[in-house]
């Protein structure tokens, strides 16, 4: 036995008695002391049976007798065990839970004041920039679930307007009219469509009148159901998301950014974003548009479909907003410089794809209605036209063109420039005057032109504003290692 184990045990188990050690221990110390006196061999040795086990022995009647004496004495010992291990458990988990709930009298946020927890919540939420989706509503976001942790943090919660001002709704797909279970579908649809208008509702009425920032997701297809669903179906489908859009659209006043993401069809709901007046969108400063035409109906298609799409969308009185400042198109059935903006107040743009052909002055003939960018990323067509030195001509009648002594596009408040797609053209940094540059992005393809030989886009814009870029990103396809060499230099 080990002498620091026997040191801390009585010299015999005869001098134990209850005076000496407090009721409930004296079992525990027994089993201690029985255990290091005798090992588990020595007491499995102790039977006298011990030599059979893990055999194929069968015991004579006597020693069955035998047998189930010991089993029964051993078993009474097992019974006492179990008792006194339920006993201490029992005992743990009080103490357990006494230090539990005393520790959380020791959190720190305890102690931040009423006043700062609120900014706490508000950078719980997740930083959306002004061309990123926000969080969508859910039972997970953080202001719900910091309205749901005690009272206290509840009534701040909810007295924070700003904590709710972002009202992200992302529409859920129809069920595909070939599910074995439609109906099934059909009722769990509806039921997400109800929580997703009772959240809206919800999130309005906690923002007070805080402007807000609404982002709708709507990819609902409803024409391909049309022959396909249960009867009534599609009615109720555009129903309740009529209800969802009105809701937003009735605090049309408060709007300060708007991000759609819708599907052009027949006639979809989503349309009344487009048709509100200068006048209900006052404060309007952002506005980002990702419109997908992919499943318009057949009598849409065809010359007609660029006409449809803008008067659906584009050719309502949004883009009228008196304050625009940040402009986002996703995707571009014509030419933005149609639309009726007020190009001179847009600080921030951003062209995606573009479903048209450009004109050959593009992108200067955009550019040059925006004297005052600040952020402009543009998506490169591929192949761009070759550029005409007269691309001033070639912008919309009557626009100011704001150019240099040279005659070139100047842009004097342009800080951050992103040019994507296909290879930046060579003649685009000699007709571009951006004295304000310090960020640059070319996230171009190379065109893999034999013409153009051993000329780069990319690195006369580099070479030409050097001195003022601190940021700039290459996609190193549109560099050979030569013209790498040099701007790493």
């Amino acid at each position: 036995m080990d002498d620091s184990c026997a040191a801390e045990l009585p010299r015999s188990v005869d001098k134990v008695t209850h005076s000496q050690w407090p009721t409930g221990i004296l079992s525990m110390q027994l089993g201690a002391y029985a255990t290091a006196i005798f090992p588990s061999t020595m007491m499995a040795s102790a039977s006298p049976f011990v030599e059979h086990l893990h055999t194929n022995y069968i015991p004579s009647g006597p020693e069955l007798n035998r047998l189930r004496s010991l089993v029964d004495d051993r078993q009474k010992l097992v019974d006492a065990l179990n008792r006194e291990i339920d006993e201490l458990t029992k005992r743990w988990d009080e103490h357990a839970r006494f230090v539990e709930e005393h520790f959380a009298l020791l959190s720190p946020i305890r102690r931040v004041p009423n006043d700062i927890l609120p900014l706490i919540f508000l950078a719980s939420l997740p930083r959306n920039s002004h061309f990123q989706k926000p969080t969508k509503l859910s039972g997970v976001h953080p202001a719900l679930v910091l309205s749901h942790v005690c009272q206290c943090w509840r009534h701040l919660s909810l007295n924070t307007p700003l904590l709710w001002s972002v009202v992200d709704i992302d529409m859920p797909r129809l069920p595909d009219p070939r599910e074995f279970r439609m109906n099934d579908a059909i009722l769990e649809w509806e039921r997400h469509m109800q929580t997703i208008y009772e959240m809206t509702q919800l999130w309005i009425s906690r923002s007070a009148s805080r402007p807000l920032t609404v982002s709708f997701t709507g990819r609902m297809i409803t024409s391909y159901h049309s022959g396909n669903s249960p009867a009534g179906f599609v009615v109720t489908a555009r129903q309740k998301m009529c209800c969802i859009v009105n809701a937003l659209c009735d605090v049309s006043t408060r709007w300060k950014s708007l991000y759609l993401s819708i599907t052009i069809d027949d006639d979809p709901p989503s349309a009344r974003f487009f048709q509100m007046s200068p006048d209900t969108i006052p404060i309007l400063q952002n506005l980002s548009v990702d419109v997908d035409a992919t499943h318009t109906s057949p009598d849409l298609l065809g010359s007609s479909l660029r006409e449809s799409i803008l008067i659906m969308t584009m050719g309502g009185d949004l883009v009228k907003a008196p304050f625009l400042r940040r402009l986002a198109f996703k995707w571009l059935c014509s030419s933005p410089s149609l639309l009726p903006f007020e190009w001179s107040n847009i600080t921030e743009l951003s062209l995606g794809t573009l479903a048209y052909r450009p004109d050959q002055s593009f992108p200067f003939s955009h550019l040059v209605l925006c004297p005052n960018l600040t952020v402009c990323s543009i998506n490169l067509p591929a192949p761009l036209p070759l550029f005409s030195n007269s691309f001033a001509n070639a912008a919309t009648p009557g626009a100011q063109i704001p150019t240099g002594d040279r005659g070139i596009c100047l842009l004097p408040r342009l800080r951050t420039l992103q040019l994507q797609g296909y290879e930046l053209p060579v003649w685009f940094a000699e007709n571009v005057d951006l004295p304000s540059l310090w960020e640059l992005r070319l996230l171009c393809h190379a065109r893999g032109d034999p013409e153009v030989g051993d000329e780069s886009g990319a690195f006369e814009l580099i070479r030409k504003f050097s001195e003022g870029l601190t940021d700039v990103a290459i996609d190193l396809g549109s560099l050979n290692e030569s013209k790498l060499t040099c701007v790493l230099e």
